[in-house]
């Protein structure tokens, strides 16, 4: 489990307990609910093998020619179910293993941690003069993007630069996420001077997460 995986796993306790608090999260990971193919392959399978087993026990068995009281037919059928749940889960994992390979590279990744600055510190600039309501449409219109395909493509990081750097950048970035999901829900309860608390550690956070990548791209220590 990396950095943002686990940061994820807590935003997601906190959404089962105060689902309303974080519409932000839900929009932007609507990908980590089992698909429907994956799951009717583990019904399948499940099904196919519960049924396969009460097909060997479910006539008496004769003492002498055990074979004889097994319902061939039935145990096929089973078999046949059970095999159909493992080709519909063998496709939802070609799928995903597809999906996975598709990031994009840290280049990339550094144009939406710039385009995250920049617009974080517009929303600081402009905070003071918005009401709640407008950094809530601010977070989900001109953020919510960049924290999504950033983090989609965030493996990348590992493949060009190394496990050290993705956890220093990860971290970073994770932190300056969690500060904006704090200001959404500061904003949408109304607490102004939270929310412009948190729009400064989430300055601070990603700007340092764009300098350290960008450093690496550059083979410079960052400042």
């Amino acid at each position: 489990m990396d950095v943002t995986d686990f940061d994820r796993v807590i935003v997601q306790a906190a959404l089962k307990i105060a689902p309303d608090k974080y519409p932000f999260y839900n929009q932007r990971n609507p990908g980590h609910r089992m698909s429907g193919t994956r799951l009717a392959g583990m019904v399948l399978l499940w099904a196919g093998f519960l049924s396969g087993a009460l097909a060997t026990v479910f006539n008496k068995e004769v003492e002498g020619d055990k074979w004889s009281t097994i319902n061939w037919v039935w145990y096929a059928g089973s078999l046949a179910v059970g095999i159909a749940g493992v080709v519909c889960l063998q496709a939802t994992r070609k799928s995903s293993a597809g999906m996975a390979g598709t990031s994009i590279g840290t280049d990339q990744l550094a144009r939406h941690l710039d385009n995250l600055v920049k617009r974080v510190g517009q929303l600081r600039l402009e905070h003071s003069k918005q009401a709640p309501r407008e950094t809530v449409a601010f977070i989900e219109s001109e953020l919510r993007d960049d924290f999504r395909e950033f983090a989609d493509g965030r493996n990348s990081i590992t493949r060009e630069h190394g496990l050290k750097v993705f956890a220093e950048v990860m971290t970073l970035f994770a932190s300056g996420e969690r500060a904006i999901n704090r200001v959404w829900s500061a904003s949408a309860d109304g607490y102004v001077d939270e929310a412009a608390r948190y729009i400064e550690l989430a300055l601070e956070h990603l700007t340092l997460a764009s300098k350290v990548l960008r450093a690496q791209q550059s083979g410079a220590a960052p400042e």
